[in-house]
């Protein structure tokens, strides 16, 4: 690994900031979300632009991933127009489970696996 000097890491920080505040900008400039396999595990784009938009503005999310995880319940739990498909291990059989935080429980889907996108492409879209 080579490393950039002194003068070349900082503009490195400055082109990260420019970025960052371009993706805030495209965050609050839509109305709906698709997040494929994302974890929700970057803190600095979560805490900000994404979290805001789900939870106080009411908007639109789709969240496929493989594994649920605490970030992502807690956004699940706090936004109302949220939806997650996941991954559900039952009795050794991988099952597909979906929440939306304005019904009491989970819904189950045995035989599917629709938290791998290629499936989930092929029975929602055809």
């Amino acid at each position: 690994m080579i490393t950039p000097g002194s003068s070349k890491h900082e503009r490195l920080l400055q082109l990260r900031n420019t970025l960052l505040e371009e993706y805030d900008k495209a965050v609050k400039s839509h109305k709906a979300f698709l997040f494929l396999g994302f974890g929700f595990n970057d803190t600095q784009l979560v805490n900000n632009a994404i979290a805001e938009k789900l939870k106080n503005q009411a908007e639109h999310a789709l969240i496929i991933t493989r594994d649920c995880n605490d970030r992502i319940q807690e956004i699940i739990n706090t936004s109302e127009n949220a939806w997650l498909v996941c991954k559900h291990q039952d009795d050794g059989n991988e099952t597909t489970r979906i929440f939306n935080s304005k019904y009491l429980d989970w819904l189950y889907l045995t035989e599917k696996k629709l938290w791998l996108f290629d499936e989930f492409a092929t029975e929602i879209m055809g």
